[in-house]
């Protein structure tokens, strides 16, 4: 019983430290949008990501085991907005062979962009959102989903600035940009968590509580879900043999 609690202690330590771990590690990629005006009413939505030093992202198609998570980029319905296609990833795309992952696995470093083709009727606001997962060559940060908006000025008619307002303020962001009127483009300050941004309203940034209790329940979800397991009968009942397995090959009872 000494060794059973000696190994759950280790255990709840090890559980505990890399909790922690995760939490102190900041994300520090930065995401930007953009509206590009092609010819006429064809415009790309582009989201710009540019990456922390010795970090990836996967891409559309990761590769490997199965086990990884690549970005996704929706687009809410929009009555001016018509998609055209789905959206290309464009950057130096890496394909290699990662330790503990079976398999070639597509990723990409430094900078990649996400360009999604659309046909613009009218000046708008596009909404939208992002999910993602960035690692580098020792661990990933937990998944992330966060919003996106893209304001397009230069397809004619009006904007309505207090939808624009209502949907900035009560947007699930968790320190990511809303969007700028200056060429379309957002400008994005991730390393403080604070968005800065060019409105017709003054719109406060939201706070990160959201994101901070989500992860606070996942952890303690998985570390109830892993004690959960080894109370079953078919784990609980295999704990004492295997102790008693590599203890009745010691010579001695010190050992």
């Amino acid at each position: 019983m000494k060794i059973l609690k000696l190994i759950l202690v280790i255990l709840f330590s090890s559980f505990i430290t890399n909790g922690l771990f995760a939490q102190m590690v900041q994300d520090g990629s930065k995401w930007t949008f953009e509206a590009k005006k092609k010819t006429g009413d064809q415009y790309e939505l582009i989201v710009h990501l540019k990456l922390p030093k010795d970090w990836h992202i996967y891409a559309f198609k990761p590769g490997g085991d199965g086990s990884l998570y690549p970005p996704a980029i929706t687009f809410a319905k929009n009555s001016k907005v018509t998609l055209a296609g789905e959206v290309k990833e464009k950057g130096k795309l890496i394909s290699e062979k990662l330790e503990g992952i079976d398999g070639i696995v597509n990723m990409y470093k430094g900078t990649v962009d996400y360009v999604q083709l659309a046909k613009v009727s009218g000046n708008t606001i596009i909404k939208g959102s992002y999910s993602y997962q960035i690692c580098n060559d020792q661990m990933c940060l937990p998944p992330a989903t966060k919003s996106l908006f893209i304001n397009v000025n230069d397809a004619g008619g009006s904007t309505d600035t207090s939808s624009s307002a209502e949907a900035n303020a009560g947007a699930p962001v968790s320190g990511e940009a809303i969007d700028s009127t200056k060429n379309n483009a957002v400008k994005t300050d991730t390393s403080d968590k604070k968005v800065v941004a060019t409105l017709s309203a003054s719109i406060p940034a939201p706070e990160n509580k959201k994101e901070t209790k989500s992860l606070l329940w996942l952890f303690l979800a998985a570390l109830g879900g892993g004690i959960a397991a080894v109370i079953t009968p078919c784990v609980y009942s295999m704990i004492p043999i295997t102790v008693s397995f590599f203890t009745k090959r010691s010579k001695t009872r010190s050992e």
